[in-house]
């Protein structure tokens, strides 16, 4: 994997263990996009956005965090 796309929550973002997330992938030459819009109960318009991002991010790999609370 040379590009990735980290996808959560604003929740999650705050947490501890998410800020870690990143700088995982990153020491091993890995490019890391985060994208924290996910919703909890997606809209349709979150679903485009996150399509969009998938289209112009060229990821060949993603991490999902979840289960803050």
């Amino acid at each position: 994997m040379k590009r990735a796309g980290a996808v959560h929550d604003k929740r999650v973002g705050r947490a501890p263990a998410r800020r870690r997330t990143p700088r995982l992938p990153s020491h091993r030459g890995v490019d890391v996009a985060v994208y924290d819009e996910v919703k909890v109960e997606p809209t349709d318009p979150s679903f485009r956005a996150a399509a969009a991002l998938r289209r112009e991010g060229r990821f060949d790999g993603y991490v999902s965090v979840g289960g803050a609370r």
